[in-house]
């Protein structure tokens, strides 16, 4: 059985899904289809800040007040592994700068 969003109380969301969503012009129908469902952590919503610039359309999530409530912690049994993965996203964002500069 595959797992459908509309079936699940609660819709958890990372920043490049609604990244893609708002370069698509499709994140004001996914809110509309998540509605309070929707839940993001405290990491994805500092990262969320730090890119406001970068990708305007995120501040669509502010004016629309979503998702609503407070930002979820992560389980403490995951947090070694999105520490792993900022990282590892961390050293793929360096080489990537890195490999842009020396192209010039």
């Amino acid at each position: 059985m595959i797992a459908l969003a509309r079936d699940a109380p609660t819709v958890l969301f990372d920043t490049n899904p609604l990244v893609n969503l708002g370069q698509t012009g499709l994140l004001f129908q996914v809110v509309g289809y998540v509605g309070a469902r929707g839940a993001i952590t405290r990491d994805v919503a500092n990262e969320i800040q730090r890119n406001l610039k970068r990708f305007p359309d995120l501040r669509s999530l502010a004016m629309l007040r979503w998702p609503p409530g407070e930002p979820l912690d992560l389980p403490v049994r995951l947090l070694a592994d999105a520490e792993g993965i900022r990282k590892v996203n961390g050293a793929a964002r360096r080489q990537l700068s890195y490999d842009a500069r020396g192209s010039l």
